[in-house]
């Protein structure tokens, strides 16, 4: 949960950093003119933040990708936790615990972790893997 709140504090300061016009001179009073629409990539493209500079506006696909990589990020660690979990169980009750609620009850775990909205966790009991699938 700490981690998943630095990440967004992090993110937040990097979005109000980038968000500066970069000139001394006054913006005008009109509302900014819409950004065009997104070019090709090509080998002479420029950066992403060489655009964001231009317009002042950062891409749409910039925003959605930041949110997507936070949650793949969270559900990367909420994972590996879990699994590092089953591999403790394994090595001390000396088999495979036939469900993630098993883990709770023998104290390994305080509590499941909750997946993203539209996701659930499946344990596979006979590998003894935790993974995220769409519901």
């Amino acid at each position: 949960m700490k981690m998943t709140f630095a990440s967004v504090v992090l993110a937040a300061a990097f979005m109000l950093a980038g968000c500066g016009q970069g000139s001394d001179t006054p913006a005008p009073a009109s509302a900014p003119a819409p950004a065009a629409a997104p070019k090709a990539p090509s080998a002479s493209a420029e950066p992403a933040t060489s655009e964001i500079r231009k317009s002042g506006v950062a891409p749409v696909d910039y925003i959605a990708s930041s949110v997507k990589a936070e949650q793949n990020m969270v559900k990367t660690v909420d994972l590996s936790a879990l699994n590092e979990n089953v591999q403790l169980f394994n090595v001390q009750e000396g088999r495979l615990p036939k469900s993630l609620d098993e883990l709770v009850e023998k104290k390994y775990l305080g509590k499941l972790p909750y997946p993203p909205a539209g996701m659930k966790l499946a344990y596979d009991a006979t590998t003894g893997k935790v993974t995220v699938v769409k519901e």
